[in-house]
């Protein structure tokens, strides 16, 4: 499902932020969900947002 791919995507961009790895670019990405979810992530990260849940993301975005 979108959320679960979304969740994903969140989840593996605050582990790059988190660990020190390159940020991805994922612009061309085949899925919208995962892509639209990393970059919520990278940006909670990098502002020191929790990153325990993706919900507060997700809901974010399904309301833009």
């Amino acid at each position: 499902s979108p959320r679960i791919r979304f969740n994903w995507g969140f989840h593996d961009a605050a582990a790059d932020v988190r660990y020190g790895r390159a940020v991805r670019d994922v612009s061309h990405h085949s899925c919208l969900a995962y892509a639209a979810g990393y970059v919520k992530g990278v940006a909670a990260a990098q502002v020191g947002e929790p990153t325990d849940s993706s919900e507060p993301a997700w809901l974010a975005h399904v309301a833009a």
